[in-house]
């Protein structure tokens, strides 16, 4: 960029003394002028300047020429310059050092491309810095301009001046608050923003009267309908001058209407378990379901949505769920009016399925115990007497044992 630089600065040179010599080719003259947009900013305000062309035409188009612009550093700051005119970009050359920008436009086409009318040869955005109000001036210096046949051009200049005014209000403050038609708790001040407020059945809308503090600012008041035997939050928000925004709220507390009845509906539209599924599918009037787990899940979220959307719900349950055992899950439906509806959910999760010995099925005694598992386990058990299962075994083995030898020796005594 900077070898580019030079090169083009080199070449605005050389065309520049070309001009200066041939004064027999000179055409007519252009003007330079600066124009800010806004004419008018505040500190933070980005300000465009435009460097316009007139007299372009009558001058045999431009084809180059320098344009420097000074402005106060103090005030301002440099942003950013880019060609107007719809030209290439690689026509301008932009240096930009202390309190000057320098354009240096030249048409890389030798001329052909020119600026043929009046137009805005580039433009120059410049930050406001945060100052007093006041003026900022940009003064312009044109130097150097030729036309499509490389001949110079008179080339006038003048600047512009920018006002700067005073930052925009930032005050979001209420001056004034006030409710005709209920008592606000605590009394108003400007810097409490929270305030209670009761009312009777009969008043439906909270009459609220707002005055911003700042004459700049602007202040609107949300949700004034109230809702019978509930709070409404009714808002006051207050816009100031430069966009910053503060809410005061009032929460206000409607009685309900005196003839009104609470809903008795205490069903369910749905139960919902997450990842599982309940059986039977679900109805609003079954009560009771069954849900089969792995062994692997311990815990199982459950949710209920009320057919009456003033109805709440409340679960119980679904949480460490004992493996090989029925867990109760109650989903329990509270109307409006306080009655209350139960669903039973039996969640079942799997016995552990590593052959470890778990829970006792049947330990009935002198029985064997059945685990979980499926694994059949003796027990130590004794007879209703108290005599050893080994004992009572071999006792009623010699016994039969006897009665057997008995038998032979009669029978061979009579075969004698």
């Amino acid at each position: 960029m900077k070898k580019h630089l030079i090169a083009v600065f080199g070449a605005f040179i050389l065309l520049f003394f070309t001009l200066s010599f041939l004064p027999a080719w000179a055409a007519g003259t252009v003007n330079v002028s600066l124009s800010a947009n806004p004419s008018t900013a505040r500190p933070g305000d980005v300000v465009t300047v435009s460097v316009n062309l007139k007299g372009v035409s009558g001058a045999g188009g431009v084809a180059a020429g320098g344009v420097t612009i000074t402005y106060d550093t103090s005030r301002l700051t440099y942003q950013s310059a880019t060609i107007g005119g719809g030209k290439p970009a690689a026509d301008l050359d932009i240096s930009a050092s202390g309190s000057t920008v320098k354009l240096l436009y030249l048409d890389n086409t030798g001329g052909s491309n020119g600026f043929s009318s009046d137009t805005v040869m580039a433009t120059v955005k410049f930050k406001v810095n945060n100052v007093s109000p006041g003026s900022a001036a940009f003064t312009v210096t044109a130097e150097g301009f030729g036309d499509k046949r490389a001949a110079s051009i008179t080339a006038n200049a003048s600047g512009t001046t920018l006002s700067i005014a005073e930052p925009l209000s930032g005050n979001a403050d209420l001056a004034s608050l006030a409710v005709s038609n209920a008592t606000i708790s605590p009394t108003f001040s400007k810097g409490t923003t929270s305030y209670t407020a009761s009312v009777p059945y009969g008043v439906s809308k909270l009459d609220v009267q707002a005055a911003a503090e700042d004459s700049g600012a602007k202040a609107n008041v949300n949700s004034p309908n109230l809702t019978p035997g509930g709070t409404t939050n009714v808002t006051v928000t207050v816009t100031a001058a430069n966009g910053s925004k503060k809410t005061y709220t009032i929460k206000v507390t409607r009685e309900k209407d005196p003839n009104y009845k609470a809903s008795s509906n205490n069903t369910l539209s749905s139960i919902t378990v997450d990842g599982f599924l309940l059986s039977p599918g679900f109805k609003g009037d079954v009560t009771s379901y069954v849900i089969w787990l792995p062994y692997e899940t311990s815990s199982v979220k459950f949710s209920g949505k009320a057919a009456d959307d003033k109805a709440s719900v409340e679960v119980v349950g679904g949480e460490n769920l004992a493996a090989g055992q029925d867990n109760p899950v109650k989903i329990i439906c509270i109307a409006e009016d306080g009655s209350k509806k139960e669903y039973n959910v039996i969640a079942k999760r799997a016995a552990a399925h590593d052959g470890s010995v778990d829970e006792v099925t049947s330990e009935s005694p002198g029985e064997s115990k059945v685990t979980s598992s499926g694994v059949v386990a003796e027990t130590d058990t004794k007879p209703s007497g108290g005599t050893p299962v080994w004992l009572t075994l071999l006792l009623m083995v010699v016994a039969a044992g006897a009665g057997f030898g008995g038998g032979f020796v009669v029978k061979s005594r009579k075969d004698e």
